[in-house]
């Protein structure tokens, strides 16, 4: 009769087949399921105001997934609550927090769990929110979905600092504290430290960035040397608002007027007044163009059926070369 230890490898053995076989009966689904939650995430970013500096996600290796399940009583894939694992990195903090809303309101999640709350009061490390998820039931009935209502997805998010602290602590095998040799330990700190005073300023620098622009357009100075925020704040003024896009090329725009002598605020204004009229017709007529399957004309089909082809920063652009052809 086999020992009991005898009994517990074999046990073990069997389980380890169970799970292989699971994982490899799933991999492929799961990493086409992968694919369509990375989209829908942004998509709902997208339609919330949201950029991610990072969206990316992986579903777990078999190697990575055996260890972590060897020593728990899991013999399925579906088991696991980080088999498809995306990662959302932020800025601000306060669009972690808004992006975590989000993705609650959306799928069927867990309560958020906050990385950050483990630390005591004097200690600085890993902080993220982590958000285990599954499809809504309604959704189920997606040709897209079907067959995925049983698998769970985790969604971290992060600020780029928090982001840059956890890939050191990867890099460095630095997850728990304890596994920091002594003489390390007060860098690693500092370098925690650092980081969430970064967050700090960043945040400040946005606040002050969003009370600049919504006074800038209340005492508006014609001779005011134009900013990035200035040229934000009148071509969404000047232009159709459903010209706008976000994370639009802003800065390269600033630098081509720049270029172009347009300098100022009464400049900018001046270009728009004098050519903003021929542009939009430039609009329409491409819009028309791509529609009707010009090949000279690529872009977003549902945008240009609404007669939407360039972006507020591209209508600007027109502007500058009708203004250099005059």
């Amino acid at each position: 009769m086999p020992t009991p230890d005898k009994r517990d490898v074999e046990h073990l053995k069997q389980r380890m087949v169970r799970f292989k076989r699971s994982y490899s009966h799933w991999e492929r689904h799961a990493d086409h399921f992968r694919r369509e939650i990375e989209e829908i995430l942004s998509q709902l970013m997208k339609r919330n105001g949201l950029v991610p500096a990072v969206l990316e996600s992986r579903v777990k290796s078999l190697d990575s997934s055996v260890r972590k399940v060897e020593g728990l009583s899991i013999d399925h894939v579906m088991d696991l609550k980080d088999f498809i694992g995306l990662r959302l990195v932020f800025l601000l903090t306060n669009e972690v927090v808004k992006a975590v809303k989000l993705i609650c309101k959306t799928f069927v999640a867990d309560d958020p769990i906050n990385k950050g709350d483990e630390l005591k009061f004097n200690e600085f490390g890993y902080r993220a929110i982590h958000v285990i998820a599954r499809l809504p039931r309604r959704w189920q009935n997606n040709p897209s979905y079907r067959g995925c209502g049983r698998f769970k997805f985790e969604i971290q998010l992060r600020t780029l600092s928090q982001h840059n602290y956890g890939v050191a602590s990867r890099v460095f095998q630095y997850k728990q504290a304890k596994a920091v040799p002594p003489s390390v330990q007060r860098s690693l700190l500092r370098l925690a430290a650092i980081l969430e005073l970064v967050d700090l300023e960043v945040d400040r620098v946005s606040r002050e960035k969003s009370a600049y622009s919504a006074n800038v357009m209340k005492n508006l100075n014609p001779n005011e040397r134009l900013n990035v925020d200035l040229i934000i704040q009148i071509l969404d003024r000047k232009l159709p608002k459903k010209h706008r896009v976000l994370d639009d090329q802003y800065a390269e725009l600033f630098d081509e007027l720049t270029r172009n002598g347009i300098k100022t605020t009464g400049a900018l204004l001046s270009l728009i007044k004098g050519f903003g009229a021929r542009a939009m017709a430039l609009n329409r007529e491409a819009a028309k163009s791509f529609v009707n399957d010009d090949p000279a004309y690529t872009g977003d089909p549902i945008r240009a059926r609404h007669g939407v082809f360039y972006t507020q920063v591209g209508l600007v652009w027109n502007m500058l070369k009708l203004k250099n052809r005059a």
